[in-house]
């Protein structure tokens, strides 16, 4: 499995209305995903790691 880095300022997201939500942190990051479904309540469904 390859994961690519988020580096700051990289769009993580893409809302329905076409709109961006860019990581804003200043360290690389490696996104995990999670099964929005699962943890739905929590509303977490990406987390990163350093």
């Amino acid at each position: 499995m390859t994961c690519s880095p988020l580096h700051p300022s990289d769009v993580m997201f893409v809302t329905f209305d076409g709109g961006v939500i860019k990581y804003s942190n200043t360290a690389l990051a490696y996104p995990i995903f999670i099964n929005e479904a699962a943890h739905y309540n929590q509303g977490v469904a990406t987390k990163v790691s350093q």
